[in-house]
């Protein structure tokens, strides 16, 4: 085996991403989607001697001097009349980590070589399209500079119908025997284009959170973004959304949930929603108790806070605002959020500027789009596939979760003496709406078959009655983590046990 061979095989094919195959050299297609303005399109697997033809396809459709040359494409640039941020439209399975970097090291013009508007071009994944290993690596290099001290800005967009994906590098060779030190070469060409992203991290605005679940990634599976969360944390716009016909309270404070796990850590914030980014269903009650109201997000946060908003009529400029519990004593989100301009939202299809933006009393801020008014957990192809791209009925689910668990179901009569105490089926459902409304419930079914149902939204009910917290000697007695709910209609006491799962 010539491990020199082997070694090179390694570094230019299988880094990330495409299993050993017939190299073909990626694709460099003027035009692209015109919704995402899409001057030019990369697509197929990226292979090494691609940053050239990058570079050189780049050079081809803006040319050397666009200020004399194509006074179109600087439209873009200026959104003269409309015209859209020039962006590049992605659709690659992968390929070399190595030379995708050196692809983003000509839009950040990383080694002082790249024209300087290249600096200023975005990247974007259409509807149906593919971005996945050293082509999503590729997509994060999208960007605009923004003319002050924050220098260059993410301008990434995917739509809501198209697929990114991050994983680790892997070796993807052919069976054999091979030595070990040929196998740990290899290895080492793995890892050392690892530590190339992570010197980049900065040009590229890569978050740290992403590059850690990138590498926690196996290189035979593939991290896709599906949540509003990841995106909104990794600074990804994603477009192709339906939008609140009139926001709410709620749709503001679900920004601030999504902004905190994007901000610094010395900012001193933890993370208020309890998720693995990954869209799996039940993500929402991990870690919380059975109808644990009192410390859920409903009590805490979307229940409070106040609330300013004027869209404005026939189109005129409206704004919205939020300021959330400030102290956090009391666990508030510690959140402002504001924006302003026309109802709904310019898209970041128009230009490139976010329209909310997230500040923090501690300290920190950040602008998103509009789909952060959405609960981190939303999948947004589900949303896009379920309403597309108009106004979202106040009364549709946008996002609902559930879980089932055993646990004892109490009554007291209204003198607080002891009625009934059976093993019973809960079933804990959360859905958010398009109209912003949040609402937890919990049906229980007795061994009769009987249901008994607690709902919380801006107030405790028992099937229909409002109902209170109550606190009966006698249940205590039953375990420390029964929790007693007093019927306003009946008088009785309905009690559960929260240990249960």
């Amino acid at each position: 085996m010539n491990i020199g061979r082997f070694v090179k095989a390694i570094a230019s094919a299988a880094v990330l991403g495409v299993a050993a195959a017939p190299l073909c050299a990626a694709d460099f297609i003027e035009g692209g989607d015109e919704d995402l303005g899409c001057f030019m399109t990369i697509k197929g697997q990226i292979i090494s001697g691609d940053a050239d033809r990058f570079r050189a396809s780049l050079l081809d459709i803006i040319g050397e001097d666009p200020y004399s040359t194509n006074r179109e494409f600087l439209f873009r640039f200026d959104g003269f009349e409309g015209v859209t941020v020039p962006r590049i439209c992605l659709d690659s399975p992968g390929g070399s980590l190595a030379e995708s970097l050196r692809m983003a090291d000509v839009l950040t013009n990383r080694n002082g070589d790249s024209n300087s508007l290249y600096t200023s071009l975005g990247t974007a994944v259409a509807a149906g399209a593919t971005c996945h290993s050293a082509c999503a690596v590729l997509f994060m290099a999208g960007g605009n500079q923004s003319e002050s001290s924050s220098g260059r800005l993410p301008n990434r967009v995917l739509h809501a119908k198209g697929s990114l994906g991050f994983h680790a590098p892997g070796l993807n060779i052919q069976d054999g025997n091979y030595s070990a030190e040929a196998v740990d070469r290899a290895f080492a060409v793995a890892v050392r284009s690892i530590g190339e992203l992570s010197d980049r991290q900065a040009d590229l605005r890569f978050p740290a959170s992403l590059l850690n679940r990138m590498v926690a990634t196996a290189p035979q599976d593939m991290y896709v973004l599906k949540t509003i969360g990841e995106a909104s944390q990794w600074m990804i716009d994603v477009v192709g959304l339906p939008y609140p016909e009139v926001p709410a309270r709620t749709h503001l404070v679900n920004a601030c949930l999504n902004a905190q796990p994007g901000l610094k850590p010395t900012a001193g914030y933890v993370q208020s929603f309890a998720t693995r980014h990954d869209g799996k269903s039940g993500d929402y009650f991990f870690g919380k108790r059975l109808g644990g109201y009192t410390d859920s997000l409903l009590r805490r946060h979307y229940n409070r806070g106040e609330a300013r908003i004027d869209l404005g009529r026939s189109g005129d400029f409206g704004d919205a605002s939020l300021v959330s519990d400030p102290d956090p004593a009391e666990d508030g989100l510690n959140c402002e959020v504001t924006f302003g301009g026309r109802w709904p939202l310019e898209t970041p299809l128009a230009d490139n500027v976010r329209r909310l933006r997230i500040s923090f009393l501690r300290g920190g801020f950040m602008a998103l789009d509009q789909g952060a008014l959405y609960p981190p957990w939303t999948r947004f192809a589900d949303m896009s596939r379920s309403f597309g791209t108009g106004a979202l009925p106040a009364d549709a689910t946008v996002w609902s979760d559930s879980r089932s668990a055993p646990t004892r179901c109490i009554v007291f009569n209204s003198s607080d003496r002891l009625t009934d105490n059976d093993p019973c089926q809960a079933v804990e459902t959360v859905r958010f709406s398009g109209g912003g409304e949040m609402t937890v419930s919990l049906e229980f079914t007795w061994p009769s078959g009987a249901r008994t149902v607690v709902g919380m939204s801006d107030r405790l009910t028992i099937n229909g009655n409002s109902a209170r917290s109550d606190y009966i000697s006698a249940a205590s007695d039953l375990g420390e983590q029964v929790t007693c709910l007093r019927n306003s209609g009946s008088g009785n006491a309905f009690c559960f046990d929260q240990t249960r799962f």
